[in-house]
């Protein structure tokens, strides 16, 4: 079974949990729309600590993006650079 091994805020005030397994959800474990079951659990802890990490500068609406532009960074600067780019492409 998967614990809660860290824990984060939004922007608006929306809570974000990190499970063990790599999932990344809501509060409650309320599963974060797009964000699916990880294939590969190392790369979804280190995608989601970089998200955790900023979750507080973004809203929940955000999240998502901002995981799927951590999944492909190296760190948390490409990340924000990857998040940047694809919120200007769909501005």
């Amino acid at each position: 079974m998967a614990e809660i091994i860290a824990r984060a805020e939004t922007n608006d005030g929306k809570g974000v949990v990190l499970w063990s397994d790599g999932h990344l959800t809501q509060i409650l474990g309320i599963y974060i729309p797009g964000i699916g079951k990880p294939r590969n659990t190392e790369l979804a802890l280190r995608a989601a600590y970089m998200v955790l990490g900023d979750a507080s500068l973004y809203n929940m609406s955000e999240i998502l993006h901002l995981y799927r532009a951590a999944k492909k960074a190296k760190d948390v600067g490409e990340m924000r650079s990857r998040f940047a780019a694809t919120k200007k492409n769909h501005a």
